[in-house]
Parts: C-alpha cells; sequence; structure tokens
C-alpha cells in the first residue's frame, strides 16, 4: 500500500514538474516573441527617421549604419522558424539595434549642426524683432539636437526652420545686411561695419530697435 501511494506520489510531481517545465518555456517563448515586435517597430521608427532626413534634409546616410541596419533586419528574419522567434538571434538583434542607438547618437550632433547653425545664428542675431516667433521656432529646431528615434520630431524640426526661412525672407534683408548678420554670427562684426559710408547698417539697426540688443567687445 504504502509503495503504491509514493509511486502515485511521484507520479504526481513528475507531472507537476513537466507542467512547470511547459510554463517557463512557455514564459520564456512569450518573452522572446515580445521583445522581437518590440525590436521591430523600433528599427521601423530608425528607418523612417534616416530616410525623412535622406529625402528631405539632404542628410547624407552613414554606409555603415545603414550596414548595421541591414544586418539587424537580416537576423530578425531569421530568428523566425515554425512561426516562433528564436531567443539566441533575437538577442543578438537586441544587441545590434541599441550599438546601432549608440552610433546614431554619436553622429547625429554634427549633422544637426550642419542642418541649422546657419538659420538659428541667424534667428539668435535677429530675436529681437520677433522674440515670440524666433523662440517657437529655436525652441522646436532644438528640440531635436539629440537623436530620439523620433521621426515627429524631426518633422517638427524641418517645419521650424522652414518658417525660420520664411520670416527671414519676410524681413526683405539686402546682401550688405545679410553679410553682416554673417558676421555677428561668426563673430566678425565691427564698428566699421555699421559705420558705412551709407549708414544702411546703423538705419536698419535703429528701425529695428536692436540698439540694446548689441554690445562692444575689444580683440
Amino acid at each position: 500500500m504504502i509503495f503504491e501511494e509514493l509511486s502515485k506520489t511521484t507520479k504526481d510531481m513528475q507531472d507537476l514538474q513537466r507542467k512547470i517545465s511547459i510554463q517557463k518555456n512557455q514564459d520564456e517563448q512569450n518573452a522572446t516573441d515580445s521583445k522581437f515586435r518590440m525590436l521591430l517597430v523600433q528599427l521601423d521608427k530608425t528607418i523612417d527617421a534616416i530616410e525623412y532626413l535622406h529625402s528631405n534634409m539632404n542628410v547624407n546616410s552613414d554606409d555603415e549604419i545603414l550596414a548595421s541596419t541591414v544586418s539587424i533586419l537580416t537576423t530578425l528574419e531569421e530568428s523566425i522558424e515554425n512561426d516562433v522567434a528564436e531567443k539566441e538571434k533575437v538577442d543578438s538583434a537586441d544587441k545590434s539595434y541599441k550599438s546601432l542607438q549608440t552610433e546614431l547618437k554619436k553622429t547625429w550632433p554634427k549633422q544637426f549642426e550642419q542642418l541649422t547653425a546657419f538659420t538659428l545664428g541667424t534667428l539668435n542675431v535677429i530675436q529681437g524683432i520677433n522674440p515670440e516667433k524666433v523662440s517657437a521656432c529655436i525652441n522646436r529646431i532644438q528640440a531635436a539636437k539629440i537623436w530620439d528615434n523620433n521621426l515627429s520630431q524631426f518633422q517638427s524640426m524641418k517645419m521650424a526652420i522652414d518658417e525660420a526661412e520664411q520670416l527671414i525672407d519676410s524681413l526683405g534683408l539686402d546682401d550688405e545686411i545679410k553679410s553682416f548678420l554673417s558676421k555677428i554670427r561668426n563673430g566678425k562684426a565691427t564698428l566699421e561695419d555699421i559705420f558705412s559710408a551709407d549708414d544702411k547698417i546703423l538705419n536698419w539697426i535703429r528701425k529695428e530697435n536692436l540698439q540694446s540688443k548689441m554690445y562692444v567687445s575689444l580683440k
């Protein structure tokens, strides 16, 4: 009798262990599948952002970044077997994706500066003319300074740059004033530029009430 009870208890324990093992494996597979789906979504966002910047803002695509993106996609495709994701390959793709984002965060600041330096510099110079509009443009442009894998942020930056250029054009500045603003941005403007023969720069400064926004320094 006791042996029958022991045998039954052992069988019940084995069944329980098997169920626990099945549940554990299922939980691991669910976690892998969830990571796969999340990776696919995030990678899709990255591709959208890279494509947008290339197509709409003439940002040159880095060959290594493109190759890395394709490699991650390939790994994710290969990870699917019998309609489920293979943990080892998904983990590998996840590691590569994190490295890709790190690289994008390193390369983007230089690209951002190239895209926005002229516009931001001019906006800072003319801020006193239309503070509200200029500040709004600057804030929306600066919001994209750090790579955030967010397409809407880059779209907002592009719109702000376009609006800033329209605002600058609306001022009706001639080439002499534009040249003066360029010198201010580069820290090369002098009193000689302001007090020109026709006083064009000086008159423009007075017209836009910029006297108090400028200061004099010595080299």
